[in-house]
Formats: C-alpha cells, sequence, structure tokens
C-alpha cells in the first residue's frame, strides 16, 4: 500500500515562519503608536486654547488698569497724547496762577525731552484745544460736510449756553460764569443773551423775570446781581473782555425781533464796537427770521458772521417746505449756519443740510450720550449748559476703552 502527497501542497519553511511572526508583532505595535500620536496632538491643542485663554484675559486686564490709571489721575491733572507728544496739564495749579495773577504759567511736562518746561496760558489752550479736534474728527463721520472747518469758531464743537452753568445755576449770562469757563474750562465759543434795560441800553441778560422791575442801567450796573447772586455784564463789559481775550467768540441771542429794538440794539452795539477795533469780527448774530437779516445788512452794521435760528422762526416738523425756504435763503445769503431746537433735529433737516450745505447747530444738550449720538449724526456744533471738551474728551476716551475691553 503507497502513501500519495499532493503536489500543490507546501510545507512551510523556517523563514517564512519567522516573517509571518514579525508581521503578527509589528501590528500592536503600529496601534499603540497612533495612539500616542493622537494623544500628542490633543495635548498640543489644549496648551494653545489654553495660552490664547490667559493671553486674552491678561490683555483685558491690561485695558482695564490702563482705564482705571487714567479715571485717577483725571481728578488732578488731565493726561493728553498729542501725535508723539504725551503732556500732564495740572489744573489746580493752573487755575491758583491765574486767580493770583501770576505769570500765567500751568504745571505742564513734557516727556519727550530730557528735562520738564513750563509753558504759558495760551499754548496750554492750544494743546487742549488741538486735542479736542483731534477726538471729535477721529470721533465724527468724516464724509459729512459739516464736518469741514471753515469759520474761526468751528474749531470747537461744543458751544456755552448763555455763558454757562454756574454754582448750579443757568442762564446767568454773568462775568462770573464767563470767567469760569474761558479761563479754567478753557472753552472759547459762548452763547449770550442780551436784553434792553428800562432806559434802553443793552445788558447781557435773558430776562429780567427774577426782579420785580426792568432796571435802568444804572441800576444794573450798580445794584443788579443775576440768577444765582453773581456779577451782571453790560455789552461794554463784554466787548473789553473779549478785547483782552482775543480767541473768545461770541454768539448773540438779541431776543428783539421788531424793527424798533433792533435798531435801538444795534445801533448802541456798533457805538460801543467803534471804540474796540476788530471785536466786531468775534460776534456771530442770531437773526430770527428773513426781514430782520435783510435789515441788519441794509443798516450797514459791523457783522461778518450770521446764523439763522429756528427758535421763532420754524417749530412745526411738518412744515418742511418752509423749513426748505430757510435753507434756501441762508444758501442766497452765505449765512453761516442753522440753529435749531434739539428735539427737532431728524433726517429731513439732515438732508437739507447736505443739499444746501450749510451745518446744523443744536440747542441746547448737557447729555454726553445724546451729544455722542448728536454729533455721530453729523451735527457741526451743540450748545451745552456745562459740558466742556475736556468733559466730552474724558467721555470719548472712557468710551473707546470700554469698548476695547468688551
Amino acid at each position: 500500500m503507497s502513501i500519495s502527497l499532493k503536489s500543490h501542497e507546501q510545507i512551510p519553511t523556517k523563514e517564512n515562519i519567522i516573517e509571518e511572526i514579525i508581521i503578527k508583532d509589528k501590528k500592536p505595535y503600529k496601534k499603540k503608536t497612533k495612539i500616542i500620536m493622537c494623544f500628542i496632538i490633543m495635548i498640543v491643542l489644549l496648551l494653545i486654547i489654553l495660552l490664547f485663554f490667559l493671553f486674552n484675559r491678561y490683555y483685558k486686564e491690561y485695558q482695564k488698569n490702563t482705564h482705571n490709571n487714567f479715571n485717577n489721575t483725571t481728578s488732578s491733572e488731565i493726561i493728553i497724547e498729542n501725535k508723539t507728544n504725551i503732556y500732564i496739564i495740572n489744573k489746580t495749579d493752573s487755575i491758583i496762577m491765574n486767580n493770583d495773577n501770576n505769570d500765567n504759567t500751568s504745571d505742564m511736562i513734557n516727556h519727550n525731552i530730557d528735562s520738564d518746561i513750563i509753558i504759558d496760558k495760551e499754548t496750554e489752550k492750544n494743546i487742549i484745544n488741538n486735542t479736542s479736534q483731534e477726538i471729535f474728527d477721529n470721533d465724527t463721520d468724516s464724509n459729512n460736510i459739516t464736518t469741514e472747518n471753515i469759520y474761526p469758531w468751528e474749531k470747537e464743537k461744543l458751544i456755552i449756553h448763555a455763558l454757562g452753568e454756574y454754582n448750579k445755576t443757568i442762564y446767568t449770562n454773568s462775568l462770573d460764569s464767563l470767567s469760569y469757563w474761558y479761563f479754567e474750562e478753557n472753552m472759547t465759543v459762548f452763547e449770550a443773551d442780551f436784553f434792553l434795560t428800562r432806559d434802553n441800553h443793552i445788558v447781557l441778560a435773558h430776562d429780567f423775570n427774577h426782579l420785580k422791575s426792568i432796571p435802568n442801567l444804572e441800576e444794573f450796573k450798580n445794584n443788579t446781581r443775576t440768577p444765582g447772586n453773581l456779577t451782571p455784564m453790560t455789552f461794554e463789559d463784554l466787548v473789553i473782555f473779549m478785547e483782552e481775550n482775543n480767541d473768545l467768540y461770541i454768539i448773540t441771542d438779541t431776543k428783539y425781533s421788531d424793527k424798533r429794538h433792533i435798531e435801538i440794539e444795534f445801533d448802541e452795539m456798533t457805538e460801543i464796537l467803534s471804540r474796540h477795533e476788530g471785536v466786531n469780527e468775534r460776534f456771530i448774530i442770531e437773526i430770527y427770521n428773513e426781514e430782520m437779516f435783510l435789515f441788519l445788512k441794509e443798516k450797514n452794521y459791523p457783522f461778518i458772521y450770521f446764523m439763522f435760528t429756528l427758535t421763532q422762526r420754524w417749530r412745526n416738523p411738518n412744515n418742511l417746505e418752509d423749513l426748505e425756504n430757510i435753507f434756501k435763503f441762508s444758501k442766497e445769503n452765505e449765512i453761516n449756519g442753522i440753529i435749531m431746537f434739539h428735539y427737532l433735529f431728524g433726517d429731513p433737516v439732515d438732508d437739507l443740510s447736505k443739499k444746501y450745505s450749510i451745518p446744523v447747530y443744536l440747542h441746547t444738550v448737557n447729555n454726553l450720550t445724546k451729544i455722542y449720538e448728536y454729533f455721530n449724526e453729523g451735527i457741526k456744533g451743540i450748545m451745552t449748559d456745562n459740558v466742556s471738551n475736556k468733559l466730552y474728551n474724558e467721555y470719548l476716551l472712557n468710551k473707546n476703552n470700554d469698548s476695547l475691553i468688551d
């Protein structure tokens, strides 16, 4: 009996057996390697996320500390960044020097030079005004037609109404309030109210409702106090103040719109100004209607700047045809701006302002957020009782810091 083997069957060699064992051993090694690599990648991603979180948290803390340092500083001094220079102005020292009639210097340090310097009051004011302009320009729509400065008073967007609030009293039109807002707050554009005394002399007053009767000029100068028991001013007092401070501009609210009273007021204003050369060029005359403007031009009074106030002329926001007639008249007669109640401003007014290239000014706004919103809508200037450029700039800086932190 014979045993036969199938020809196709092969007996495994020693080499084949060893190769098969090696392959089997490699499979679990590759699997372990993949697991380790995945684990390393996850660790790296977690580290990146952690580093990003820590950096973001540190950056916010840094911004917050910068913001707090600014607030802590402004109680006694103002830090102003003007292009590449950083200035520190000590407000208290400046005010004391002015009140003591010293050499009108202030404690200002320029940190970009080796030694401290002291500059005069005028330079300090220019730095503050230039910085104010930069902040306003950076925070306002540059495409709006009203952002371009044409006239000298337009360097200031905020106008102090009725010579400013003083001791929590508004409408004082007093020497005290003018001195405070000009010397201590460095404001240079004001609106003032004018009224006639009993003997028809022009003085600064919104009205005489706080008195039992309208005083004559002598009574006004010697015995009268303003609301808030402050020092009153005649028109000549104001002109002398302006002559001594040649960057001060006044927007007039002369109250009367009939020809007889207009003539009495402006005749005396002209006579007084004739003794003080050049001061007339720093008055901006409010007109109340078309007839008043034409009468003033006919009489050839020595004023070159005019604004059309809508206080008496236009109060109905639905009468847009009449409003356009006012803008058209202002454009044809080169009137320098339109003044109106802030609550009447809206898209129709803004459209007409752009159509006729005439800037719009609003009164009276004391809320910082509202002021910010109106400027962003393209308003050229705002009358306010108690908001200085410095206060508004602090508001803008704080707002910008808060947006960075968020």
